[in-house]
C-alpha cells in the first residue's frame, strides 16, 4: 500500500516536474491540496485506515498545515532550488498527512 501511495504521488508530481517557472511554497500548498480528493476516496486507503472519506477529509485539513511547515523546514528559502526537491516535498507532505490517518479512527471512537 505504501508504495501504491508512493508511485501514485510520484506520478502525479512528475506531471508538474515540466512546469518551466521556479516553484515556491504556494505552488508546494497548492499542489497537495488538490490531491485531498484523489486520496480521500481511495478505496485502498479507506480500507487500510478503516476510515470514511468524510474522516479522511477532516484529517487532511488538519494536518495539511503542519505538514506543509514541516516540508518547508526541510527546503528553506524563497524557491525550491530544483524540480526535484519540490517533488521530495510534495511526496512528503503527503506522506507526513497519510501516516496521520490510522488516528482518525481511534479519534472517533
Amino acid at each position: 500500500m505504501k508504495y501504491f501511495l508512493l508511485l501514485l504521488t510520484i506520478a502525479i508530481g512528475y506531471v508538474y516536474y515540466e512546469r518551466s517557472r521556479p516553484w515556491n511554497d504556494d505552488d508546494l500548498a497548492l499542489l497537495v491540496t488538490e490531491k485531498t480528493e484523489d486520496l480521500c476516496v481511495m478505496p485502498e486507503l479507506l480500507t487500510q485506515y478503516d476510515i470514511t472519506t468524510k474522516q479522511c477529509e477532516a484529517v487532511f485539513e488538519a494536518r495539511v498545515g503542519g505538514c506543509l511547515e514541516e516540508a518547508e523546514r526541510s527546503y528553506p528559502g524563497e524557491t525550491f532550488k530544483s524540480k526535484a526537491e519540490i517533488l521530495t516535498a510534495f511526496n512528503q507532505s503527503l506522506s507526513c498527512i497519510v501516516m496521520q490517518m490510522s488516528s482518525a479512527n481511534t479519534s472517533q471512537n
